[in-house]
């Protein structure tokens, strides 16, 4: 039996089967109904907390900035609030908050940018319901949907 300490990787390691035995032996004798547990509702009630303010952070420097906004007008194009901002190797990652996404997904609260891109030469790279890869000589950029959340990624090539 393949235990989680190292799923997906190309060493697996196997469980011996002395450790199997062990442990079917003590299921066996247990009486399954002595077993105390709680509902979701109560774990989530006691011990989920709440964050109602996201912190903001961006770091990414202004001289960085003002070259990457500029892009095809992303600041222009998007109309959600700004979360995080971060900057690393070429690579900006902007992730915005969709305070409506029970009504309208991330995905089309960027279909303005999107047009754009494609009005401006990129190609689409990939395209799924969730994720969108575009391309050009100079960038890649990926505009993704998670949770309420629209994440763009931009790499200068």
């Amino acid at each position: 039996m393949n235990n989680t300490k190292l799923v997906n990787t190309s060493i697996s390691y196997v469980t011996s089967l002395n450790i199997i035995s062990q442990y079917s032996k003590i299921f066996k004798e247990i009486d399954f109904e002595q077993i105390k547990s709680i509902t979701f509702e109560e774990l989530k009630e006691k011990y989920y907390i709440r964050f109602n303010d996201e912190k903001r952070t961006n770091s990414i420097p202004n001289s960085i900035w003002n070259k990457f906004n500029k892009v095809e007008n992303l600041e222009e194009c998007i109309p959600l609030e700004l979360i995080k901002a971060s900057y690393i190797d070429n690579t900006i990652c902007l992730k915005y908050k969709n305070e409506i996404n029970e009504y309208i997904g991330s995905i089309q609260l960027a279909a303005d940018y999107i047009e754009n891109l494609l009005n401006n030469g990129y190609y689409e790279v990939s395209i799924s319901s969730t994720k969108s890869i575009y391309e050009n000589k100079k960038y890649r950029i990926t505009i993704m949907q998670e949770f309420d959340y629209l994440i763009v990624i931009m790499s200068k090539l």
